[in-house]
């Protein structure tokens, strides 16, 4: 994470910049948002309470889910906005992968 905020000249054109380079790196649908702590994938702790249940029915252990390395994640205070990128994947590789789990499937089984 970087110590101190960019300068940002131009707001939309730096917008349409971000969203350009996402659609090299195979986004098809890109935004900017302002940041939400509760949207966050901390380490440890960060899952949402209300995942526990969720999670551990798939067998997800929620201390170390997959994907998430290394220590805490410190959010600046100026950080205040966040880019998030859809990729699409192919339903039959995710099907495949180790701890694959539908969403409605796990919502359904929680009760």
């Amino acid at each position: 994470v970087i110590k101190e905020p960019l300068k940002v000249k131009d707001p939309k054109e730096t917008s349409k910049l971000i969203k350009k380079m996402a659609g090299l790196f195979g986004g098809t649908l890109v935004g900017i948002t302002k940041v939400n702590p509760r949207w966050i994938l901390g380490w440890g702790g960060g899952v949402d309470p209300r995942m526990l249940p969720i999670l551990a029915a798939v067998g997800i252990d929620p201390i170390t889910p997959r994907g998430v390395r290394g220590g805490p994640i410190d959010i600046p205070d100026w950080w205040q906005y966040a880019i998030v990128i859809a990729v699409p994947h192919e339903p039959n590789l995710i099907e495949a992968t180790p701890l694959f789990y539908s969403p409605f499937e796990a919502y359904t089984r929680s009760g």
